[in-house]
């Protein structure tokens, strides 16, 4: 059964009309006794998209939530605006934001494909007591087998080198700095590979353009604050005349067009002079 939380609202300067209506929302939701957590998210949602909170002086919809609602931690309300964002109304009813919280996890861990209504059929491997992971749906999981399989997925990443930890950072940065806050719907995850570093961004489509712009502003710094990266090539000469460029595990030929006469290269300055000088002697 889902907690219930008290609403408690606190006091502090008078808000714009728009947030007013939202915050009033989400403490009218919390201090009804049914569990309306998606509605909740729905408005929280609504905050963070139209930055209303920064509109009205805060520095960010956490902020807010912390000195405007009691009673929740922003934490909560983030979750119940995630799961509003990923699936429907129904859902949330039919499976409670506990589990589909998990399932959120499981899905970043993952990256399995979510239906945004239904998620009942989506494969979820549940770990067994001998080590071997046994396929179920999600609509047949127990809260602990979400969370048995979450903590089986959450081995030791491997470290992250310096350069790629920098420009992760920037990009981070640069995203709060444009977007307002860290709540913004563009969520980032960096993994280490085989050979290299992955960078992942999840986000609405609306979101694109400002996520191009915040890759413009990255990368258009000056050498010093932002390293440009770029695949080291080495090229190696096979036995066939062809030139293989290798990068990582990858190949690429690369035919060396030769002309069958080679080119004398050009003569300089004073080796000419010296070679005029000689011609000059031999004929007298």
């Amino acid at each position: 059964m889902a907690t219930k939380h008290g609403a408690r609202p606190r006091s502090k300067a008078n808000l714009s009309a728009e947030l007013q209506k939202e915050c009033t929302a989400i403490l009218d939701l919390l201090a009804n006794e049914e569990d309306e957590h998606w509605q909740i998210g729905v408005h929280y949602n609504r905050i963070v998209d139209g930055r209303l909170a920064q509109a009205d002086g805060f520095k960010d919809a956490r902020e807010f939530i912390s000195q405007r609602v009691g009673g929740v931690s922003h934490g909560t309300v983030e979750l119940y605006g995630a799961i509003a964002r990923a699936f429907s109304e129904d859902a949330a009813k039919k499976y409670g934001s506990t589990k589909l919280g998990a399932l959120l996890t499981y899905e970043k861990l993952t990256h399995v494909n979510l239906p945004s209504k239904d998620p009942g059929q989506v494969t979820i491997k549940v770990p067994n007591p001998n080590g071997s992971t046994t396929e179920k749906h999600f609509a047949d999981c127990s809260r602990e087998e979400l969370k048995s399989a979450i903590r089986k997925l959450h081995r030791p990443p491997k470290p992250i080198p310096v350069d790629d930890r920098r420009v992760i950072g920037a990009l981070q940065k640069t995203l709060e700095q444009q977007l307002g806050s860290s709540e913004a719907p563009i969520s980032m995850h960096a993994r280490r590979g085989p050979a290299d570093t992955f960078v992942v961004f999840n986000l609405p489509v609306n979101y694109l353009e400002p996520l191009r712009d915040v890759l413009d502003i990255v990368f258009r710094k000056p050498e010093n604050i932002v390293e440009k990266r770029r695949p080291q090539w080495h090229p190696q000469r096979s036995k066939d005349a062809t030139w293989r460029v290798r990068n990582g595990r990858s190949r690429v030929q690369k035919r060396i067009v030769q002309s069958e006469k080679s080119v004398p290269p050009t003569l300089s300055t004073k080796a000419r002079q010296l070679r005029s000088r000689s011609r000059h002697v031999t004929r007298r």
